[in-house]
């Protein structure tokens, strides 16, 4: 980290293909809490830097950022880890988030074409490593977010031809498959997901239900580009690209810090995958607006129990709220930058080049404490990258453990890949996992000279 008054350093952290929000608002979380608490670089910054292989990826991380941190007077916890949530891991959203979406890709318009607005309102948000062409195709993207009209993303249809193409000549067995995959593959790595979940989301991508009300607006926010090779040579077109296989629920619902969430009755959960994304997501908001661990009210839990397939509830927007789509920004603080805590964390976006950029350029050599490496993005673990891990850096590689198409010999040949790469980048292991098992992650130091 770069040094500072009075020996105070700051904790430079590069998250490599996060994709998911996840690891940056938890990321943003945990440092909030140990500020508050007066733990750790309680004087320093903490200055997170983010690398993703698509801009749509970036426009999402904006967006859940945005929505995590509205003034608590405009969205409770509850109704922003829902609708964070709808919009993470739906095909199809409710007409009320698609109006709040609109609104919200309105406001993230101006603050990516406008400098002096976005230091306003997000002071801690770095764009500036963006290249114009960048920012012109972030503006396009959230433009695309606040059109109405089902035909320019119907994603059912699109669902249904990525089921199709993945499932070929088996497609009209497709449930007893789901149940096959479900019950073999993911249910003895992550049992707390649910078979009724998980074949629901196989067949339409719902995955999260969490009200009563119609979820039948196309999440544009799934939306992204892509070069295809066709008869007349090489296009452009949007679709859905994502995940079919292995759901949203890996994210937020197979992990919590409050162990009640699995517990059993009759050697079956009580608790669903669900249940546990929204603890988690209310536990983001709740941390990043008062920088206290969460900790859900009785009377919410006493509700909750017992039943592990009741929805949640939810505090839903307003009925109306007329043109959205041109709605102006408005005047009173629209975000929680008022808290002390955002005078001590940065963010920055780095451009699609920004892994060459890090390797290239000598501002970055020895520079972060801290690297996490996604696994669709591990190969980028390489001596090269070794240069912009400072002395005794921790480096985190996501495991394949939930990548359901992988067997046991291919689990195995990932495991032993990263050790590979680990060891060519100067890194030696600092968990105690077997490396014959397959991890949710891989924990590493920077070899001592």
């Amino acid at each position: 980290g770069d040094g500072g008054d009075g020996g105070v350093r700051d904790v430079n952290v590069l998250l490599v293909g996060g994709s998911d929000a996840r690891h940056l608002l938890t990321t943003l979380a945990k440092s909030v809490a140990m500020k508050e608490r007066g733990c750790g670089t309680a004087k320093g910054k903490v200055n997170v830097f983010v690398l993703e292989p698509a801009l749509e990826l970036h426009a999402r991380q904006l967006l859940f950022l945005c929505l995590m941190l509205e003034a608590p007077e405009r969205m409770g916890l509850k109704e922003k880890a829902e609708t964070m949530l709808e919009l993470y891991g739906n095909t199809n959203i409710r007409p009320k988030t698609c109006k709040y979406l609109a609104q919200k890709a309105n406001e993230l318009i101006k603050l990516v074409t406008d400098p002096d607005l976005l230091k306003e309102r997000l002071p801690f948000v770095n764009l500036s490593l963006l290249k114009y062409r960048e920012k012109d195709e972030l503006e396009a993207i959230f433009k695309f977010w606040r059109l109405t009209d089902r035909q320019y993303f119907e994603i059912t249809e699109l669902w249904d031809a990525r089921m199709r193409q993945f499932y070929a000549q088996r497609y009209d067995s497709r449930a007893n498959l789901s149940d096959w995959d479900h019950s073999m593959k993911l249910s003895p790595r992550a049992s707390i997901i649910h078979a009724l979940e998980f074949k629901r989301w196989r067949e339409n991508g719902h995955a999260f239900d969490l009200s009563d009300a119609p979820y039948n607006v196309p999440n544009r926010t799934l939306a992204s580009g892509k070069i295809l090779n066709e008869r007349t040579g090489k296009v452009a077109r949007r679709g859905y690209w994502g995940d079919i296989v292995n759901s949203p629920y890996l994210g937020y619902g197979v992990e919590c810090s409050d162990q009640s969430f699995f517990q059993r009755r009759n050697n079956q959960h009580v608790k669903t995958s669900s249940d546990v994304s929204v603890h988690n997501a209310t536990s983001l908001a709740h941390e990043l607006l008062t920088g206290e661990p969460y900790t859900p009210d009785p009377a919410e839990q006493s509700r909750q129990a017992g039943d592990g397939d009741a929805a949640p509830g939810i505090t839903e927007l307003p009925d109306e709220e007329p043109g959205t789509e041109d709605l102006p920004l408005q005047d009173d603080a629209s975000f929680i930058i008022d808290r002390a805590w955002l005078q001590r964390v940065s963010l920055t976006l780095l451009p699609l080049s920004g892994n060459e950029d890090l390797v290239r350029k000598a501002k970055y050599n020895g520079k972060f404490d801290v690297v996490y490496f996604s696994s669709s993005m591990g190969h980028h673990l390489t001596p090269a990258m070794a240069k912009v891990f400072a002395p005794g850096a921790t480096v985190v590689v996501e495991g394949a453990k939930f990548m359901m198409d992988l067997n046991d010999e291919q689990l195995q040949a990932y495991n032993d890949k990263i050790e590979a790469m680990a060891a060519e980048a100067s890194l030696v292991p600092v968990d105690d996992h077997p490396v014959d098992t397959p991890s949710t992650h891989r924990v590493f130091r920077v070899r001592a000279q």
